[in-house]
């Protein structure tokens, strides 16, 4: 068997590289910024507490509408240090991505350990899929997760496991909770496919996989505590409020049939060169099967696409939708990357008498290089108009708010990142995530705009599909049109005439 050949550096380096692409050549003729409003969000959270040691949006007023509690302290701790937060934001991105890349060729090597060469064709798939770049460059806490779950699985396929493997196991999954919810479950696929495997040949070794359990048990426990404690001291529940705020604001989406739900989970991830390495991952499964027939141990491994699967399965049913190319269900493309590159190699390498098989796996292999190197560049122009469009609309809205609405005047929104790190102020957030009073009343528009009323409410910032009123209402002053853009994110500020006298109005300052 050939020896292993660690390709890190290899992988370090471009993820540096893409990442600073991506970065710099979208960041031209002043579009400097991020593709999600949410990634602001972070961005206030984690300037927050380096400056005040709260957990808080509106400064001085704590709240728990960060999902993502790790990845807020990791980027407190470049706000501390005083790196520009472009710079740290984008280093993050790009150790998740390298990390991502290393892990995949371990776990590769534990698919096929007599194709050593197949590690460097998953990690290269993975540190060159546009989608996970994409994230990387994102200021989004989801490529860290991609990694903390890959080396969650890589914990649970040691050979033998014992209780320190079992509680570093558990205190990364904890670590991976904390980064985002679906981290807890990635190791119960993880730790629960590799019970399997123990007690498949446990024999007189039970003392061994009793203390290997329990050791994750108690790992995971301990690096839930800070977690659960968070969040119960900021909202009195042990998760953030975050998931409630989204599932109320999409409660229509659960009556659609569950084929519906899978579906607009799942297409958003077929744009890239995955699609690609689909025959691959289908003949990887199926050698995965013979091998687990051969040896039941080998049942461990499934842990890796039953994760993807219930990636995707967990958000048909909580949140089926096709935001951003997919954000939420990204991790569960990582696990397709390994599998199909490695069973594109396999596949491609096969040795066929037909002439027109061999030109197939040929073509299939130029499919596959270029289908990767054209979607990276079809990626930088995605992500360039991700930005344009946030900086159009939420940063120079934001912008104009700093120089027109006073400090003491209320102002409600849809989208609070930019406006929360531009404009730092009291808001009434209409989408709940920073004011859950919302959450109850979110379809009953009367009663968010009785709501607007009682608080005092002098501006809103919302689209033509955000607004709780009709157009024509009276009560709605335009005060500043964002850009032309989709009617779904093109923002528009408004004064509030509660009278509908939108002429007896003071002048904007």
């Amino acid at each position: 068997m050939s020896q292993p050949r660690h390709h890190v550096r290899l992988f370090v380096a471009l993820a540096i590289l893409i990442v600073t692409l991506y970065a710099v050549l979208t960041s031209l003729n002043g579009n400097a910024g991020f593709p999600l409003d949410d990634a602001w969000i972070h961005q206030v959270y984690g300037r927050n507490l380096a400056l005040t040691g709260l957990f808080a949006f509106v400064p001085g007023v704590p709240s728990a509408a960060s999902t993502a509690p790790l990845y807020t302290v990791l980027l407190a701790v470049g706000y501390w240090l005083h790196v520009p937060f472009y710079i740290w934001t984008y280093m993050l991105g790009a150790v998740g991505l390298a990390f991502t890349a290393i892990l995949a060729e371990r776990l590769t090597w534990r698919l096929f350990p007599e194709k050593p060469q197949l590690g460097l064709y998953a990690g290269l798939a993975c540190v060159c899929a546009w989608h996970l770049v994409w994230v990387s460059a994102a200021s989004m806490e989801t490529i860290l997760l991609i990694a903390l779950s890959l080396g969650v699985i890589a914990l649970a396929w040691l050979p033998k496991p014992g209780p320190r493997a079992g509680l570093a196991m558990g205190l990364l999954g904890g670590v991976a909770l904390a980064m985002r919810p679906e981290g807890a479950l990635v190791l119960a696929c993880a730790g629960g496919f590799a019970l399997l495997a123990e007690l498949a040949v446990a024999k007189r070794e039970w003392r061994r996989v009793i203390g290997w359990s329990v050791a994750t048990a108690v790992g995971f426990a301990l690096a839930l505590a800070p977690y659960f404690a968070l969040n119960y001291s900021l909202n009195k529940t042990l998760f953030p409020n975050t998931s409630a705020a989204k599932q109320a604001e999409l409660a229509f989406v659960y009556l659609w049939p569950i084929w519906t739900r899978i579906q607009e989970v799942v297409t958003p991830l077929i744009a890239g060169p995955q699609t690609f390495l689909l025959p691959g991952f289908v003949y990887a499964l199926w050698l995965l099967g013979k091998r687990i027939r051969a040896d039941h141990t080998a049942i461990r491994l499934v842990a890796l696409p039953v994760a993807s699967l219930a990636i995707l399965l967990l958000y048909a049913w909580q949140l089926p939708v096709p935001f951003q190319h997919g954000r939420y269900s990204i991790p569960a493309l990582a696990p397709i990357l390994i599998l199909g590159a490695a069973g594109t190699g396999l596949l491609t390498a096969r040795r066929a008498r037909n002439v027109t098989v061999r030109s197939a796996y040929s073509a299939l292999r130029i499919i596959v290089v270029s289908g990767f190197a054209v979607f990276l560049v079809i990626g930088i122009t995605v992500y360039n108009e991700d930005k344009r469009l946030i900086n159009t609309q939420m940063v120079d809205s934001a912008r104009w708010i700093t120089q027109h609405i006073p400090l003491n005047e209320l102002l409600a929104t849809h989208d609070i990142g930019a406006i929360g790190y531009f404009a730092p102020r009291p808001l009434l957030d209409l989408a709940g995530l920073v004011s859950p009073e919302i959450v109850p009343i979110v379809h009953d528009n009367e009663a968010v705009v009785r709501l607007m009323q009682e608080r005092g409410v002098r501006w809103m910032m919302v689209s033509d599909f955000q607004i709780v009123m009709s157009l024509d209402d009276k009560r709605l002053c335009p005060a500043y049109t964002a850009e032309p853009a989709p009617k779904p994110i093109h923002m528009i500020i408004y004064r509030m005439a509660w009278d509908g006298n939108c002429a007896a109005l003071p002048p904007i300052p």
